[in-house]
């Protein structure tokens, strides 16, 4: 029953936060390979639910900090200015380490990803037919990017546009450059 005035309040909220838009937003998550497997809509929504618990965490924390210290009044609202500023950050904070962290991931598969396509395109299999033997026998952060890749193409986009698609979306730029390749 309080569900949909929670989404809207943790929209409001979470758009306060973030300051960016819904598809800029969308796009970190994807990088940051945060609600994979969610429709974007879910995915947004899920993440502003996390803003907005991690906000009220932090006040809380601080509330309880200011109770236990038994400070003053200026004391508490200092506490709790602070405890927002960190419940306020934190989410974002563990986005852009997500993304780093998926990033580097990326950068040391990629090398390998690419000499296994470059042995099945030159045996005359094609390149979907490579990107598909790789994702069926591999795993990683690179895989999932191509398998993601060859569903766009079984849903009828052009392999160009899909694999151009996932260079977009994707945080890495060696992976990008392999994807446009």
């Amino acid at each position: 029953m309080f569900g949909p005035i929670a989404r809207d309040v943790a929209n409001w909220i979470g758009v306060q936060i973030d300051r960016a838009s819904a598809g800029a937003t969308i796009v970190r998550l994807r990088q940051a390979g945060w609600y994979a497997g969610m429709p974007d809509e879910e995915r947004l929504g899920a993440y502003r639910m996390t803003q907005v618990r991690t906000l009220f965490a932090g006040l809380v924390t601080a509330l309880l900090v200011g109770h236990l210290l038994d400070g003053s009044v200026v004391t508490r609202l200092v506490l709790l200015g602070l405890g927002g500023i960190v419940g306020w950050t934190r989410t974002r904070g563990r986005v852009d380490r997500s993304i780093e962290t998926r990033r580097e991931r990326m950068r040391i598969e990629i090398y390998t990803v690419n000499q296994l396509l470059a042995m099945r395109v030159r045996s005359g299999g094609g390149v979907v037919n490579a990107v598909r033997a790789v994702v069926e026998r591999g795993t990683g952060e690179v895989v999932s990017e191509l398998d993601e890749a060859l569903r766009l193409h079984r849903s009828g986009w052009r392999a160009a546009d899909a694999f151009r698609r996932m260079a977009e979306l994707t945080p890495e730029p060696f992976c990008s450059r392999s994807y446009r390749l």
